[in-house]
């Protein structure tokens, strides 16, 4: 053995405990001994702890290895005990055994005890490991009824064998106990389960609660496992999460705003139909999810434009631009628009981008200016033309004057 076996020996008798040491040492056993002599010390060692095996005479002079026995059983039951005695009869060693003694040795045959103590350690192991495994299957069969979910077993025609505590609510609602068939409704997915030679997951009420059932039939075993869950919340949270996607999508659909998103490959992961329809305008492109939306773009200086702002989004920055876009002179349309990055457990994923088109608000913001540089174009002229009038009517008030005339018109002459 590897590990040092940790011994107790209960023994008053000096000259047979070193005989016992001298023996052990001869088997080459690796071991270390404590040796006792009296029911207290035996006592507070066993408290102690850490012993693999204990030997114990048969008689000592004040307590008896009988009693060694019972105590041991009673504070350390998986350590073994060995009887080493020079007087226990066969008699009382068959009585050692029966209250729960491993093995005896006598002193007259000291040759057996290091065989005798290597093969109750290795018993002693397998009625660990026995235990373990008893325990584990225990643990095993108490799992379905300790499940806090539905957990039933039918045979092939539907009858009903086995269910948990936890099934009770389904079965009260069926009407049904074990022994009886299930409900027919239930019984016709166990056949296509069956059938299907697969495991299928149903859904089935229970007043108001909804529960999921997986089916999952065990061939070579003659039997079907039923493994219910309690989904109402979760169908609840679905049905109102689905509505308020509908509505959402609807805004988005409905409102005037060109949506949609990216990757950071620049590839398409959503867009809305006005953005669809816009891409086909300017760039007779047919989008779709998965492409890239730089490889639509057929002007550079559009492509170029559109790439510089997603890298920025990419990196973390939100924006708001405003430029033309699609070809001169054909579909060139002007837009305003944000980019936004959209990020997973702070990690940025890709970029979020609504665009509104402000190609006709351009157009008569243009218009404006362009009929506003008219009207100041007149203004000067108008002005210029004032200016003129009045110098000369400053000039024939001068040649009036001259002639000794008076003056023919009212201005004033610049200072």
């Amino acid at each position: 053995m590897n590990d040092s076996v940790r011994i107790l020996h209960l023994e008053d008798d000096a000259a047979d405990a070193e005989l016992v040491q001298a023996k052990l040492d001869a088997s080459q056993l690796n071991y270390t001994i404590t040796r006792v002599q009296s029911r207290d010390q035996f006592n507070l060692a066993l408290r102690t702890g850490g012993f693999d095996v204990i030997l114990a005479d048969y008689q000592l002079p004040e307590y008896d290895g009988m009693s060694a026995l019972r105590l041991t059983l009673e504070l350390c039951p998986q350590v073994p005990f060995v009887f080493v005695s020079g007087v226990i009869g066969e008699d009382a060693a068959i009585e050692a055994l029966v209250e729960g003694a491993t093995d005896y040795v006598f002193k007259q045959k000291l040759s057996r005890l290091a065989p005798a103590i290597t093969r109750a350690l290795r018993e002693a192991e397998n009625r660990r490991e026995r235990k373990k495994a008893e325990q584990e299957i225990t643990n095993l069969a108490r799992f379905p009824e300790e499940n806090p979910n539905p957990v039933m077993r039918t045979t092939f025609d539907g009858r009903l064998v086995y269910a948990n505590t936890a099934s009770q609510m389904l079965l009260k609602d069926w009407a049904c106990q074990v022994g009886d068939h299930l409900p027919a409704s239930v019984q016709t997915r166990i056949v296509d389960a069956l059938t299907g030679r697969a495991k299928i997951i149903v859904e089935i009420s229970c007043g108001e609660l909804v529960y999921s059932l997986m089916i999952v039939p065990i061939e070579n075993a003659g039997y079907v496992n039923l493994y219910g869950r309690e989904i109402t919340e979760s169908k609840r949270a679905e049905q109102a999460l689905r509505k308020q996607y509908s509505t959402l999508h609807s805004l988005i659909e409905s409102g005037t705003a060109l949506i949609f998103s990216v990757d950071r490959q620049y590839r398409y992961t959503n867009f809305n139909t006005g953005h669809a329809r816009v891409m086909k305008l300017i760039y007779g492109a047919d989008i779709e999810v998965g492409h890239s939306l730089l490889d639509y773009m057929t002007v550079e200086q559009d492509r170029e434009t559109a790439k510089r702002n997603l890298d920025r989004a990419l990196a973390g920055e939100q924006l708001v631009e405003e430029a033309y876009s699609g070809e001169e002179y054909k579909s060139r349309r002007y837009f305003q628009v944000s980019h936004g990055p959209i990020k997973s457990d702070d990690e940025i994923i890709g970029v979020a981008v609504l665009s509104q088109d402000m190609t006709e608000r351009r157009q008569a913001e243009e218009k404006i200016k362009q009929q506003l540089d008219e009207l100041l174009r007149w203004q000067d002229i108008t002005l210029n033309r004032e200016g003129r009038i009045q110098e000369l009517k400053l000039e024939v008030n001068q040649l009036c004057e001259r002639l000794d005339e008076a003056r023919r018109y009212s201005v004033t002459e610049p200072s």
